[in-house]
């Protein structure tokens, strides 16, 4: 009996330790995953950019290329490179499923990728081609 008084006297503050850290860790998240959050990614943002899927080419880079990032639709993003510029052929990409969580906007879809680090205003896109006219880019850049 006294074996057992003397496990309980051990293990019961250990018991209630690792209770309550368990239970002061867990916090409700309070972004949402989509919705409005995702407006911190939209704007214009410059950086590198890289033009795929041009005849007799494997890619063009452009410098201080302009990008737009716009809201479409409840948790889609539109990302389209500025025209009149070398590189304006780039097939503008809608990101579907867009969520927001942790200061990051991000969407991996078919269409490629996109992600947003709101923390330095930095975008990352990756597109895929839907039809074999479309040509696909890469773009990394700032936002302005």
């Amino acid at each position: 009996m006294k074996t057992n008084n003397l496990k309980v006297l051990l293990f019961a503050p250990a018991f209630l330790f690792v209770t309550g850290l368990l239970l002061s860790s867990c916090k409700k998240d309070n972004n949402p995953i989509t919705g409005s959050n995702i407006d911190v990614a939209t704007g214009t943002f410059k950086g590198s950019i890289t033009v795929y899927d041009r005849p007799g080419s494997a890619g063009q880079e452009y410098f201080n290329a302009i990008v737009t990032v716009t809201k479409v639709g409840g948790n889609q993003l539109k990302v389209t490179a500025k025209t009149g510029e070398a590189y304006s052929d780039a097939t503008p990409a809608t990101f579907t499923d867009v969520r927001y969580q942790n200061s990051i906007v991000q969407s991996n879809t078919v269409m490629g990728a996109l992600v947003y680090l709101e923390s330095n205003k930095e975008l990352t896109v990756v597109t895929e081609k839907q039809t074999a006219t479309d040509r696909s880019f890469t773009f990394k850049g700032v936002k302005q």
